[in-house]
């Protein structure tokens, strides 16, 4: 738009020139009866077109949840791109975060879009999308094997232990072993609602390879928390959402290894619409705040603002 309005605005300045030369040129009768003619013309005024504002989808009929950071990044795709991510949205019914990843997108899903006949782990699913739409579907952690739940009742009781007071059975401790019988990783579910580990994976050395915590803080706040360890023990990346009643109130993204992606996102939210969102580096600095701009309930425009409060973006 902006190289258009030049050309445009260059054009204009040409026309008028030539047209000014060419008065100037005429012999000073001629210019005077030009003169008189137009003074006993009505003058018409000139009408000014108005350059048509470009749209953006904002999400504001959508019932699933989106970072505001996200919206902003999706009004800046092609049109392909955006359908691709519609179709995920409608699919996994909420984003944790969408971003920006070197030469694809990031998607962190809500809930899981490829279906597995597999028992609860950390149920976490992400998927990337190329800029020609093709889209690639992760797991996050180890997610078992296609049909386990059919098949667990017939392995070996020290394989699988389940408690079987509930239909249908529930897993509380899986054994792994390799062809020479010996125990490649152990997993183990606790539901007690006292316990905050509700799933935890061990290696051969019985360290932990990940963990699944649910902690529940008063009656309305909730904190999820993924943990993911290396070889050392130490984290290697970590999930933390933290819920204040059905509302994301604060989203925390970990990678050791690539610490630049590191992100914190905290939310506020006013009378159930969410009002602001403030986007934090790995180094807990803030980046941007992403403000929502709303009419009678409806989210009508999106403004993105600097470290210092400095208006950058408007939707």
């Amino acid at each position: 738009m902006t190289v258009k309005k030049v050309v445009v605005s260059l054009f204009c300045s040409i026309l008028v020139l030539g047209v000014g030369f060419f008065y100037i040129t005429e012999n000073k009768t001629a210019e005077f009866k030009k003169s008189e003619d137009s003074l006993n013309k009505t003058p018409v005024s000139s009408a000014v077109l108005k350059v048509p504002e470009k749209k953006f989808d904002l999400y504001a009929e959508t019932p699933y949840d989106i970072p505001l950071l996200s919206i902003y990044e999706i009004s800046k795709m092609p049109s392909h791109i955006k359908n691709t991510v519609d179709e995920i949205l409608e699919l996994s019914q909420g984003f944790y975060i969408l971003k920006e990843a070197n030469d694809r997108i990031l998607v962190l899903l809500q809930n899981p879009v490829l279906e597995s006949k597999t028992y609860s782990r950390h149920d976490l699913q992400y998927v990337e999308i190329y800029p020609d739409g093709r889209k690639v579907f992760h797991n996050a952690g180890y997610a078992g094997i296609e049909g386990e739940i059919s098949n667990s009742v017939e392995q070996i009781e020290d394989d699988w232990i389940f408690d079987k007071s509930t239909e249908p059975y529930r897993p509380l401790k899986h054994i792994v072993r390799d062809d020479k019988g010996k125990v490649s990783f152990t997993e183990i579910w606790n539901y007690d609602s006292n316990e905050n580990i509700k799933y935890q994976m061990k290696d051969s050395r019985n360290k932990v390879v990940s963990m699944l915590k649910e902690i529940q803080e008063g009656e309305s706040n909730y904190r999820r928390e993924h943990i993911f360890y290396d070889n050392d023990g130490k984290t290697a990346m970590s999930i933390t959402i933290n819920y204040d009643g059905a509302n994301i109130s604060r989203f925390t993204y970990y990678n050791a290894h690539d610490t630049i992606d590191s992100i914190s996102i905290i939310s506020e939210y006013t009378d159930g619409l969410k009002t602001r969102e403030l986007v934090y580096d790995e180094d807990y600095q803030l980046v941007n705040t992403y403000e929502s701009i709303y009419t009678d309930g409806i989210r009508k425009g999106l403004r993105v603002l600097d470290a210092d409060g400095n208006e950058i973006a408007k939707l």
